[in-house]
């Protein structure tokens, strides 16, 4: 194994140790499954790739942007860093409590990071968020692969467009943010 594989392991580790128990989901898979569906969405945002990364990474932000009710429970640090774990509440359409545990596995400065699921709804996710600078602004990007609780068939007609209407939401609410940061 190479020191960085070494490294993204004790990472998983850690995340592992930290997620607890919860009563909607279970531990999920950390390498990805064959058959993981991919949602995509992009918008552009009114401050520069950096800026914009930055502002994903801060806590009060990660739940500011949320279109659901969120709570954040527990977090390795205050802002996100390669190998940070949180561990948040989230209830889906504001009714069903589901808590989450997720680490940061990779973070390029200024231009993106991705976190994983280690508990949660989901048997598989991974989200990368990322963005490059445009115009006078900059294109930011999720990145969603997953595998959902109940089969491929759920994933394409019930999840993804599910999924499509938060992250929108999130990037709406994420522009409104940043245009008034100025």
């Amino acid at each position: 194994m190479t020191p960085p594989e070494m490294a993204l392991a004790r990472r998983k580790a850690v995340a592992r140790a930290v997620a607890g128990r919860s009563r909607v989901g279970g531990l999920a898979l950390l390498d990805e499954p064959d058959g993981a569906l991919e949602v995509v969405v992009s918008s552009w945002m009114p401050r520069p790739a950096a800026e914009v990364v930055a502002f994903c990474l801060q806590r009060e932000n990660f739940v500011a942007i949320m279109p659901d009710r969120m709570q954040v429970l527990w977090c390795s640090t205050e802002v996100g860093e390669l190998g940070g774990t949180y561990r948040f509440r989230w209830w889906l359409r504001d009714v069903v409590p589901i808590t989450w545990v997720a680490f940061v596995d990779d973070h390029e400065a200024g231009q993106g990071f991705s976190d994983q699921q280690v508990r949660g709804p989901f048997r598989y996710f991974h989200h990368t968020h990322t963005a490059v600078d445009e115009g006078t602004g900059s294109r930011y990007t999720d990145t969603l692969r997953l595998v959902g609780p109940l089969g491929t068939r759920a994933d394409r007609v019930l999840v993804r467009p599910l999924l499509r209407r938060t992250f929108r939401e999130r990037h709406r609410r994420m522009r409104r943010l940043l245009r008034e940061q100025r």
